[in-house]
Parts: structure tokens; C-alpha cells; sequence
């Protein structure tokens, strides 16, 4: 990754790995990022563009940690000590931000500072829970505005866990119903152009893409694990009928490359191994995110 000589890095979360030693206490979590950052393996790809960075529930806390970790502000000043992002949420809450990269903005989405238990009910009597969410309703607006300001052709939504994904057992935003479709509708009545989600956790890589009516489809990019155990497709995620690319049972990094004339860009995914042998790739114009 180094050699890659890219614009900047984006960690997508869980970019060091809390044992259970390190949440108990404000030592554990500042021993923790320390030792994990100060690896020799590190220091060359440190060095050799700039790094930004969200976090998921292992460098926030404990694992499927939410809104009720009693040292989040402790771990919140961890993260923005060895992060150098432009900001860290607003009013001293979440560490949500943005980047804007020539014509792309990317949305850094936290989605641990407000986040609800994962045991909490997705319905109560038949109607969605107003109470699950993920983001938080402080965050929520902020990306809506942010949206709306917005003129980049992509229009990136990043996120620790997946956002689309109807099939995973695992955590998205999905499991989050009142929220997700908050997002949803918001976008088809303001016909918000570009969007695209991206995101990490899920120790594989791929692209799911879901269909709306009368509106172009929405893509979220998964890309892990960088250094983490893999696992092989299976269950209900084995023939998953929303994956359009998908990569299993290898550590990978994406490299995202922006091409084109205004007007005309377009993005493309490589997936890379270890060894830096590509291992996949897939790409989208800006005119496939646009309503007709």
C-alpha cells in the first residue's frame, strides 16, 4: 500500500483491535492505539500519504459496543490524538466528518456515539422503532445538509458497518429501519444525485447494489479486511442476489481511482492481495447515479 503513491488513506474502522485488557480502563485504550501504531510494519505506509480515519466498535471500545461504553469520551480522545482529520463532530460529540477530494466528497459516518444496543428490537407491536438507531439524530441532519450542499458527481457515504446488504445477518444499517428509510425516502425527494455507501467490518470485500423504483440503484462498497482472519460466503450471503462483485477468503486493500472529464468522471475499484496482485476490480460512471 505504500507503493501506491495515493491522494490519502481512508480507515474504515477497526484500524486497531482492543483486547478485552485494553477497554476497561483510559491505560487500555491509549496502550492499545499506541502499541498497534507504533508496529515497524506500519511506519513506511505512515509516511507515505495522508491518513484519515472513522472508527468501528474495536477502536471504540469493546465489540458491538454502542451509546452506553462509559469511557467513550476517554476512547474519543484517543482517536482524535492519533487521527489528524479536519474535524471530530460537533459540540465535542461523535467523531464524524468529511473529506473533499477534487470533485468527490466523502461523508465519515460514526456509527458508535449514538448507536443503540444491537439486542434492542428493530419493531415494537409491528411498526418500526423509533428508539434503534445508529447514527443519531444530530448526525442525521448533519449529513442531510451536508447532501444538499453538495454539487460533487460522487457523493460517497462512509460508514464502519455495511448500510444495504438485506440478506446479512450481521449489523447495518438496515436493522436500523426508521433511520434507513428516513435516509432513503430523503434522498428520492430531494433526487440527490451521485450516492454511493462504503464501508468495512465485514472481514470480506464486495459491492451490493439494491434497486429502487424510479430512482438510480444504491451501491455500498465493502473493502476488508486489511490484515484480520477471512472467512468464506455462506449462509444466506452465499448466493447473495444483491452482490455484484464480491471477494472472500482473502485480505485485500481497495484502491479508488476518479477518471474522466467533468461531466463524465467515473470511479473504479481495485481490489489488491497482500502482495499487492490485483484480485478484482469494478467501476461506475456518474451518469448511472443520476435520475433520468
Amino acid at each position: 500500500m505504500a507503493k501506491e503513491k495515493a491522494a490519502f488513506m481512508l480507515w474504515m474502522g477497526d484500524n486497531w483491535y482492543t483486547r478485552d485488557v485494553d477497554y476497561y480502563d483510559a491505560w487500555g485504550l491509549w496502550n492499545r492505539a499506541s502499541h498497534d501504531r507504533a508496529t515497524p510494519v506500519m511506519q513506511k505506509f505512515l509516511k507515505s500519504t495522508s491518513h484519515f480515519a472513522m472508527w468501528d466498535d474495536h477502536d471504540y471500545g469493546p465489540n458491538d459496543m454502542g451509546t452506553n461504553y462509559i469511557l467513550k469520551e476517554t476512547s474519543r480522545d484517543v482517536f482524535t490524538n492519533y487521527w489528524l482529520n479536519r474535524s471530530y463532530g460537533m459540540g465535542g460529540e461523535g467523531v464524524y466528518s468529511m473529506i473533499n477530494y477534487s470533485d468527490v466528497d466523502i461523508f465519515m459516518m460514526d456509527d458508535r456515539w449514538w448507536r443503540s444496543a444491537d439486542a434492542m428490537k428493530d419493531s415494537v407491536d409491528g411498526k418500526p422503532n423509533p428508539e434503534k438507531q445508529m447514527w443519531g439524530k444530530k448526525q442525521m441532519n448533519w449529513l442531510k445538509n451536508s447532501l444538499l450542499y453538495s454539487n460533487a458527481p460522487f457523493k460517497i457515504i462512509a460508514n464502519g458497518s455495511q448500510v444495504l446488504n438485506p440478506v446479512s445477518p450481521y449489523d447495518k444499517l438496515l436493522d436500523c429501519p426508521v433511520e434507513y428509510n428516513e435516509l432513503i425516502n430523503f434522498l428520492a425527494a430531494n433526487k440527490i444525485t451521485g450516492v454511493l455507501f462504503m464501508s468495512g467490518d465485514r472481514h470480506h470485500s464486495e459491492v451490493i447494489k439494491v434497486n429502487r423504483q424510479a430512482a438510480y440503484p444504491l451501491y455500498d462498497i465493502t473493502v476488508s479486511p486489511l490484515t484480520a482472519g477471512t472467512h468464506r460466503f455462506g449462509g444466506p450471503e452465499a448466493n447473495n442476489p444483491y452482490r455484484v462483485f464480491g471477494l472472500d477468503e482473502k485480505q485485500n486493500y481497495g484502491k479508488f481511482s476518479f477518471t474522466g472529464a467533468r461531466g463524465q468522471r467515473k470511479l473504479t475499484v481495485e481490489f489488491f492481495g497482500v502482495k499487492g496482485d490485483k484480485l478484482g476490480e469494478w467501476s461506475i460512471a456518474e451518469n448511472e447515479l443520476k435520475y433520468r
